[in-house]
């Protein structure tokens, strides 16, 4: 049993597993996608509420498996005074869709993370802005992305062929920085180095 404050200082006790199989739970994925996985109602004041709580999503054949840790634990985790023992992890309920997405299309997250690194070197962006991958259509991947400008969500095609590149060159670049820290596991993102700067 899980416990948590609502805005209106009303305690909500939910059970929530530690540990959701995909093959058992078909509809899991569709859910993270529309943010009902998590979503809870406040029965004080009605409220939709959104917490995060640690899970592992997993289906039978293990193809896919990952362990959110939730976003207010990113520094902790990040800096090692927060450890989970799972062969992949993503930070936050946006970073478990976006893998959800990546499984979907058949991508490699690696090679998606190495694609986001070198697209955030072309804007020169800082760290408030984020990129997420969202669908392959017309042989091009579209990404999403967020803080270039207050309020808008920028969309940016990258061919194909370029993530293929990448893709191939990805044992050549587990030996390269920034690149090998970018792929260690279990928390593969481009995010690490942007964390590693502001922590200077």
């Amino acid at each position: 049993m899980k416990e948590f404050y609502c805005l209106c200082e009303n305690l909500i006790q939910v059970d929530f597993p530690d540990e959701v199989n995909v093959t058992e739970n078909p509809d899991t994925f569709d859910r993270i996608l529309s943010g009902d996985f998590m979503s809870v109602t406040c029965e004080r004041c009605g409220k939709v509420l959104k917490p995060e709580f640690p899970v592992r999503i997993v289906n039978s054949d293990r193809s896919f498996d990952c362990f959110l840790i939730p976003e207010m634990e990113r520094s902790a985790y990040l800096l090692g005074k927060v450890t989970y023992n799972y062969p992949s992890v993503v930070i936050g309920y946006a970073e478990l869709a976006e893998r959800i997405r990546i499984f979907r299309a058949s991508l490699d997250p690696g090679a998606i993370e190495i694609v986001k690194f070198y697209m955030l070197e072309k804007l020169k962006a800082d760290e408030e802005v984020t990129i997420a991958f969202h669908e392959v259509k017309d042989n091009s991947l579209i990404f999403y992305i967020n803080g270039l400008k207050e309020g808008e969500i920028g969309v940016k095609l990258i061919p194909f062929s370029f993530y293929e590149k990448v893709l191939k060159s990805l044992p050549e670049k587990l030996n390269e920085e920034p690149f090998s820290e970018i792929l260690k596991p279990p928390y593969i993102s481009v995010k690490k180095i942007a964390f590693e700067e502001d922590e200077l």
